[in-house]
């Protein structure tokens, strides 16, 4: 599914310029190594600089631009086929998780609406129409699934091509009419695991036209050429002073991220209270930039809601979102498990052996976490995916290592978990370790419901 639903997703003016420069850069009206110069979008798209600031950091969490340190600007990283098809298979992953989640909560009336949206999608021959009906057809199917941190997770993870998608890739309806129709048959008998296959099929279909259409437009025939001036090649960007401080930087952002977060799980920070940026600026030691910078973090993940000339209000974690979080978590797992089994690396299966006979001989519940989370950060490496990386990222634990590690069933699902997947690994078997990554997920989101449905605030102090 791959239109611009204006119900599904929550468009914010953030939203819409970063729309607007992943447009520019695929249609290659923005090179590899290019600077982005934020007066002229602003200007472009008649807005205000902050919604543009706003939306270069998005990009660069999500891996389409590289903010350069001590302020030398954003700049257009390298897009890869790889890239594009791992990223069309990952939203398919998402996209494919709603899917079940409607097909387990289908009726005869949804059956029929949805009948009906597919009906309409068919009779239309006008490109616009059949554009807006495939997004009333998913509208429908993502109301079914009822699944917030879902929606958060596809917010996370944009298409592409996000208007005039069925103008600009030939043959892209007529794979999504099959893909639609397949997704129908499962829907129509509740079928989970049939509606799941059929849009990450179909969202994959749809990556590898994609590739096709940019190659026969010349994406990728000057993929040799130097960088632009003004932006220097990769290995020699900055000074070490410089990089140093931008990771420094990036240091002060992920500390606002995880303290709200663990503000808003131990019960300190309720759904619909305000969030007092000074007050998190003086508890983690930083200055109001990093704080505003992780309020918007924070916002695509899902933790808040930003409400224009009011401020951030929390969201919370509901318990079904705790489990789809998990549930979407441990398939992304299972990606980068297919990635490795599929690589046939010796030398990789010899380092995730070595890492999962440690997950298995450790006595303690926090040594056995700190081992269960050095393997899953070392396969999501070895999976060798650049948006895999971003798509993690981008989707943190929701509790933090100190609190996983005070949960009794966490780190022993994590144990068996890893032992099943890397037997898979080391067999070759990728169903298997789908299976594995899926369940260990599952388990300690169960172990995390619980704890949190009976937790103390001061279980939880720093």
């Amino acid at each position: 599914m791959t239109g611009s639903s204006q119900r599904l997703l929550r468009t914010s003016s953030p939203q819409i310029v970063a729309r607007y420069i992943r447009q520019r850069i695929l249609r290659g009206e923005l090179s590899s190594g290019e600077r982005l110069r934020q007066g002229d979008i602003a200007t472009a798209l008649g807005i205000s600089r902050i919604p543009v600031r706003e939306a270069i950091i998005g990009l660069d969490r999500d891996g389409w631009l590289r903010l350069a340190p001590s302020g030398g600007g954003a700049y257009v990283t390298e897009l890869r086929r790889d890239d594009i098809l791992d990223h069309y298979e990952l939203r398919g992953v998402a996209f494919g998780l709603v899917a079940a989640r409607a097909a387990a909560a289908m009726t005869e009336e949804s059956r029929k609406r949805l009948q009906q949206q597919l009906r309409l999608m068919r009779s239309t021959s006008d490109v616009e129409t059949f554009s807006r009906e495939n997004d009333g057809f998913l509208d429908q199917i993502a109301w079914l699934a009822a699944s917030p941190g879902l929606r958060s997770a596809l917010r996370v993870s944009p298409s592409l091509i996000s208007t005039g998608f069925f103008e600009f890739v030939p043959g892209a309806r007529a794979i999504q009419e099959a893909g639609a129709a397949a997704l129908m048959r499962a829907l129509k008998t509740s079928d989970q695991r049939g509606a799941e296959l059929a849009m990450r099929r179909l969202l994959c279909r749809q990556g590898s036209a994609v590739v096709k259409t940019l190659e026969s437009r010349g994406r990728w025939a000057d993929h040799d050429r130097p960088p632009p001036s003004g932006e220097p090649p990769r290995d020699e960007a900055g000074t070490r002073a410089d990089q140093a401080n931008f990771r420094q930087a990036e240091g002060a952002l992920e500390l606002v991220v995880n303290h709200v977060r663990q503000l808003i799980i131990a019960g300190k920070i309720h759904p619909g209270q305000r969030i007092c940026q000074d007050d998190i600026g003086l508890a983690v030691g930083v200055s109001r930039t990093p704080v505003r910078e992780g309020i918007i973090a924070l916002e695509r993940e899902g933790w808040v809601r930003i409400k224009p000339h009011r401020g951030a209000f929390a969201v919370g974690m509901s318990d079904q979102a705790i489990f789809d979080h998990h549930a979407l978590y441990g398939r992304y797992l299972a990606f980068a498990a297919r990635r490795v089994i599929d690589h046939r690396n010796p030398g990789d299966c010899s380092t995730l052996d070595s890492l999962a006979s440690k997950v298995a001989t450790r006595s303690t519940e926090a040594a056995l976490e700190r081992a269960a989370r050095d393997y899953i950060e070392r396969l999501a490496i070895l999976a060798r995916s650049t948006r895999l990386d971003v798509t993690l990222r981008v989707m943190p634990p929701v509790a933090d290592r100190r609190v996983l590690s005070a949960i009794a069933g966490v780190a022993g699902a994590g144990r068996a978990g890893i032992g099943k997947l890397q037997e898979a690994i080391e067999s070759g078997d990728r169903g298997q370790a789908e299976r594995a990554c899926i369940t260990m997920l599952e388990h300690q989101a169960a172990s995390l419901i619980a704890f949190l449905n009976t937790r103390d605030p001061s279980q939880l102090d720093e």
